[in-house]
């Protein structure tokens, strides 16, 4: 009896490594009508049904077998069809249980890099895919896994070196990750020689088409990668890769409404994608469509599921002593939170010396970027939590309020927040429109920000500061200089996404009236040639001659901040105001034209001039515009006056952190409910 269950057994196997995968689920499946579930023919089916894509049905036997005795290889291979479903925590302890038994089994060592992958835990995942290399040295599986990882974590040689044993043209798999690592690296000559061989080969074609687009969009070749996204999407209609980024090339082109249409349709099949949900919620901006109700149906509609987690207050309780504030950023050490929070941040210390602050960085920056700061201490590097790990994390600590910097963002975890992660949640600096989510309490903003009538859009409380809802940190520059003011020149450093058709219409408008005058658009995508044709046409269309257009790249800060040296007015767009760039200008002695509506992104510079006690460059309509540009530009004595007092202006009132810190710090202990105990739910 036992030599024919042998034999049988061995007949299954041998079908599964021929691959016939039915036929070995079939004779699996007869072994066990006739023995019962024996533990390794349990194994064996569970595997046969993972293999053929059907791993939620793999589980029960891979469970069958575990109940009969377990080892490294059953809990890895269990682990393996769990991360198939995205059961990566589930999958992760597995195989930490099959390392504890069997330390060199290569393959637990993969599946656990794996799950950590899929967790993004980046840095994790490449110690372990290092150890299973050095286990297993020639493992194909396991070096193409390393080498992505390296490429995640931003180091593209890394890749590289790791591929160095896998000749090109042994495994499409690796040689599409070489390929996307030579372009991450600026070698797009290989890149393209590579690229174009694989997308003949039908398997990658469309992995192929799409390192072809990226490749063209570095080069900023954006029509050519938006005919290979079109031929992606024929070949795969549901591809997220060329639908998103197809879509965003829209809106970083101005062309907002199409690539909005793009993302609802991705986003109304795929409700469960949060990225792509929040930069269309962001893009919702750009658009004139969206008015302050329209855009909190949106994030209402949106609003995304509560990580997973214990109900509040989840054991949360009043410990006593000094009152806790928690802020949550992507980063503490690049771009606008130096710009608008590092000296806000500072002042707490002189303003509010009985409150404790705790920082937590949530964000893929974090795992890339520069160290932190040394104004930003104490920062909580979250970032390579879960989203359920964080809130956890987030929660022991005990705060009283905990505050979201990011709103919408890249890289935002607004899921925490919808968990609850302190008793009051607050929204401020980039997160200048309602979140939707009913567990975020409060929205900090201004009276120009949010006048009397606004409340009525939004899902939070508002807190309006007095004085303006944010305090500029002027970066390193040169005094203004005065050689600008006869310049003649208009100038926007805003990003290209914000200037669309009606903008670019006033704009030609104040040059069909000032004939003597240019205008310098200064951007990322502005060294791109599709998008400075792009730009230059819609001018054109407009009876606007391409030479009077300037376009250029943004470079680097203090070269976007010199650039304002030699013009005379800044533009700002519309309804996607600008806020760091009308600072910019501001502090560089220039006036800024701002056009406001009825959302907060679209009063943001409006907001800033009338701190700074300049409403009269605020525009009632399109014909408003046009008027104060022609005026500014015949009054170069009171320009004059403005470049020599700005900055004296400016630091009394939009550059004043101490005040704001004092202000924040008011608000949020207004709203604090410390004294209220929660129940202690772990008794």
């Amino acid at each position: 009896m036992m030599n024919t269950v042998h034999a049988e057994f061995a007949a299954a196997l041998a079908l599964q490594r021929r691959g016939d995968l039915a036929g070995a689920e079939a004779a699996y499946r007869a072994l066990i009508a006739s023995n019962g579930a024996l533990p390794a023919v349990a194994h064996m089916l569970a595997l046969a049904l993972h293999a053929q894509g059907r791993s939620e049905e793999s589980l029960s036997w891979f469970e069958h077998a575990e109940s009969h005795g377990g080892g490294a290889m059953l809990w890895s291979n269990h682990a393996a069809a769990l991360l198939a479903i995205g059961r990566a925590g589930e999958a992760k302890q597995l195989c930490q249980r099959a390392i504890a038994a069997e330390p060199s089994h290569a393959g637990s060592w993969l599946n656990f890099g794996l799950a950590c992958e899929l967790e993004c835990n980046i840095g994790e995942a490449i110690a372990a895919f290092a150890t299973a290399r050095r286990l297993a040295p020639g493992n194909t599986a396991v070096l193409r896994a390393l080498a992505r990882c390296q490429l995640r974590a931003g180091n593209a040689a890394g890749a590289l070196d790791v591929l160095r044993t896998l000749p090109e043209g042994t495994d499409t798999a690796a040689d599409l990750i070489r390929c996307e690592a030579w372009t991450d690296a600026g070698n797009f000559a290989q890149a393209t020689a590579a690229a174009s061989r694989l997308a003949g080969i039908p398997t990658v074609r469309v992995d192929a088409l799409l390192l072809q687009a990226k490749i063209a969009t570095e080069q900023g070749r954006k029509d050519e990668a938006l005919d290979l996204y079109r031929q992606v999407l024929d070949a795969d209609p549901e591809n997220r890769a060329a639908m998103v980024r197809g879509a965003l090339i829209h809106i970083n082109r101005a062309e907002t409404e199409i690539g909005l249409a793009k993302m609802r349709r991705w986003h109304d099949a795929h409700p469960d994608d949060h990225a792509a949900v929040s930069n269309y919620l962001v893009a919702c901006d750009y658009s004139e469509r969206f008015d302050p109700a329209s855009l909190l149906a949106e994030h209402r509609k949106h609003k995304p599921l509560p990580a997973a987690g214990a109900p509040w207050p989840a054991n949360w309780r009043d410990r006593g002593g000094k009152l806790r504030i928690g802020w949550v950023s992507t980063t503490f050490n690049l771009g606008p939170i130096e710009i608008f929070f590092a000296d806000v941040f500072r002042a707490f210390a002189d303003v509010a010396p009985d409150v404790e602050h705790r920082l937590y960085a949530v964000g893929a920056e974090t795992r890339s970027g520069p160290p932190t700061g040394s104004w930003a201490t104490n920062v909580r590097d979250l970032s390579r939590l879960s989203d359920a790990d964080a809130l956890a994390a987030i929660r022991g600590d005990g705060l009283d309020i905990v505050v979201d910097l990011v709103g919408r963002a890249s890289g935002n975890r607004l899921a925490i927040f919808a968990a609850r992660a302190a008793p009051v949640q607050v929204g401020w600096h980039d997160q200048y429109y309602p979140s939707g989510v009913d567990a975020m309490d409060y929205l900090v903003t201004d009276q120009w920000l949010s006048p009397s009538g606004a409340d009525a859009h939004f899902s939070e409380k508002l807190l309006r500061l007095p004085n303006g809802r944010v305090a500029y940190r002027p970066p390193p520059a040169e005094e203004p200089s005065l050689k600008g003011i006869a310049s003649n020149r208009f100038i926007s450093l805003n990003r290209f996404s914000k200037i669309g058709d009606p903008v670019v219409a006033v704009w030609a408008d104040i040059l069909h009236a000032l004939p003597d005058w240019t205008l310098l658009l200064k951007a990322s995508g502005g060294e791109d040639r599709d998008l400075s044709a792009l730009f230059r046409a819609r001018f054109a269309a407009l009876g606007i001659a391409p030479e009077r257009v300037e376009i250029e790249g943004s470079g680097a800060y203090a070269v976007a901040m010199q650039t304002y040296q030699n013009a005379a007015i800044a533009l700002d767009p519309f309804p996607f105001t600008g806020c760091a760039t009308t600072c910019d200008a501001l502090w560089m002695g220039l006036p800024v034209i701002t056009w406001p509506r009825e959302t907060i992104a679209s009063r943001q510079s409006m907001a800033l001039l009338e701190a700074a006690g300049k409403p009269e460059w605020i525009a009632r309509d399109r014909a408003d515009y046009v008027a104060i540009a022609v005026r500014l530009a015949a009054d170069e004595a009171g320009r004059r006056d403005w470049r020599l007092n700005a900055r004296t202006r400016l630091r009394s009132t939009v550059c004043d952190a101490r005040r704001l810190a004092g202000e924040l710090i008011g608000v949020l202990r207004s709203v604090s409910i410390k004294r209220q105990v929660f129940p202690d739910v772990s008794r």
